[in-house]
């Protein structure tokens, strides 16, 4: 891929292919999929909240309210609880989470999801309707 313009551009990677083969390609790497799953590009004031299903949510730490975390007071990048510490953190995780989905709606419009990234979205079309 090259940095010019053309009708197999990717504007998450600010790519070029010269084919739909190299296209697709681009789209199954790993620096593209990173980029379509990312919320990297706004500035978050809190720890990065797992990635979780669409019909899933994240919730507050009981064990934190009661001062009974094993996380509690361990810093951010090593703390790994899977819950939110606060109500701050907890809607910031829910704004971060629709970030993401909104960025991988945008791709999917834009088709710049993978070959394999589009057969699961058949799948799961065929098996959930």
């Amino acid at each position: 891929c090259s940095p010019r313009v053309s009708q197999y551009y990717c504007n998450l990677c600010h790519k070029t292919c010269n084919g739909k083969v190299p296209f697709d390609q681009h789209c199954s790497s790993d620096e593209h999929q990173a980029r379509v799953r990312s919320d990297a590009s706004d500035n978050w004031q809190y720890r990065r909240p797992q990635w979780i299903g669409r019909n899933e949510e994240y919730k507050l730490c009981k064990s934190h309210a009661a001062g009974a975390c094993p996380y509690d007071g361990v810093e951010d990048r090593h703390n790994i609880c899977p819950y939110a510490h606060s109500q701050a953190e907890l809607d910031e995780w829910q704004e971060r989470r629709q970030h993401r989905w909104l960025n991988m709606e945008m791709a999917r419009k834009q088709n710049l999801f993978s070959y394999m990234d589009k057969l699961r979205d058949e799948y799961e079309k065929t098996t959930n309707g």
